[in-house]
């Protein structure tokens, strides 16, 4: 069946603005108190992890087929 609307949806511009002062904020705090390797690792385990919890979050699919709306999986 092929769907007669499908559409993707993504967080906002701004949650990803807003998690980036998020981890710079963690990197400023963290920087202060450990080696500059350390607060950089953590700075990149925290970009990574809020990348991927956005991502996943804004993975949802509104499509409509047959009559029948699906709304995510």
């Amino acid at each position: 069946m092929t769907p007669t609307y499908r559409e993707r949806l993504a967080v906002p511009l701004r949650w990803w603005v807003q998690g980036t002062m998020l981890v710079a904020s963690l990197w400023l705090a963290v920087v202060v108190a450990v080696p500059g390797v350390v607060a950089w690792v953590v700075a990149g385990l925290s970009v990574a992890l809020m990348a991927a919890l956005l991502l996943a979050y804004g993975n949802a699919v509104i499509s409509v087929a047959g009559g029948e709306l699906r709304a995510g999986r």
